[in-house]
């Protein structure tokens, strides 16, 4: 598997479900994709303080990544579904569908 197929909504509701695992065979060629995809503006979640912020990575050396300090999430979870979203309509062009 080397792309995401934007119809397999049951792999995205599996993620939602269970975002810290563990995941399926499947779910896990998913993630995969989605989290070591080298793509300039990649998002990832940074901690401060109780919370998880959004910040967005650079593939050029030694540049600081940016936080946005105004995306901002309680639980890890919350934050883990964001990114997955994110990268899902990245890959697909569309946000998945879950229910």
């Amino acid at each position: 598997m080397n792309s995401v197929d934007p119809q397999r909504s049951d792999l995205a509701a599996e993620f939602k479900k269970t975002p810290l695992g563990p995941h399926g065979d499947e779910l896990q060629k998913v993630l995969n994709i989605l989290r070591w995809a080298e793509v300039d503006g990649k998002k990832t979640l940074v901690k401060r303080g109780n919370q998880w912020h959004l910040a967005v990575l650079n593939t050029a050396w030694c540049t600081p990544i940016q936080i946005d300090d105004s995306i901002r999430f309680d639980s890890l979870e919350d934050g883990f579904w964001y990114l997955f979203r994110h990268r899902w309509k990245a890959h697909t062009g569309e946000f998945p569908t879950v229910d």
